[in-house]
């Protein structure tokens, strides 16, 4: 993972790595969009992490990159809900996805990352794209500026599971 590591042993290259793909990138894709979403009257929705909301060590510059996009999400939405755009933020947990297939090739430690969740299972890629998909929609027509975890509830208790389980989830 991008910025996978302690703040001290951080290069500077990494943490502007990290900030160029998580919020750079979004910011410049959401200023070439403008002109369309505004015609439109069109969504713009973010994908951030809910380690934008707690700290996730040895996630320093990961988290802080997606704090930083939840922010931009929210000064958009601020900016340009005059322009008929709305802009909003996901938040994903512990999404079963194919960069992590080998983390969960190990039915344990599946088990064991599940059971720190209150649902108590890895969510997958439809769920998320579920709530995409709603903010995205007229369904969501009076919805803006919102960031919107998508964990299982894993937010209500990250850093309990942080402290306890750090060590044996890794790096992915």
């Amino acid at each position: 993972m991008v910025g996978a590591c302690a703040l001290l042993e951080l290069r500077v290259e990494q943490w502007e790595h990290t900030f160029a793909i998580n919020t750079r990138a979004t910011w410049l894709l959401a200023q070439a969009a403008h002109p369309l979403l505004r015609d439109s009257r069109g969504a713009l929705v973010a994908t951030a992490s809910i380690a934008a909301r707690e700290p996730a060590p040895p996630m320093g510059a990961y988290g802080a990159s997606k704090a930083a996009l939840v922010m931009l999400m929210r000064q958009l939405a601020y900016e340009w809900g005059p322009d008929g755009i709305r802009c909003d933020c996901v938040s994903p947990g512990t999404t079963h996805t194919s960069m992590i297939d080998g983390t969960y090739a190990d039915p344990a430690r599946k088990a064991e990352r599940a059971s720190h969740i209150p649902l108590r299972r890895i969510d997958n890629p439809e769920e998320l794209a579920a709530a995409i998909a709603f903010l995205a929609s007229t369904n969501a027509s009076y919805v803006t500026g919102i960031h919107l975890p998508v964990d299982g509830g894993l937010g209500t208790s990250l850093l309990p599971a942080v402290r306890g389980v750090t060590a044996a989830w890794g790096s992915n």
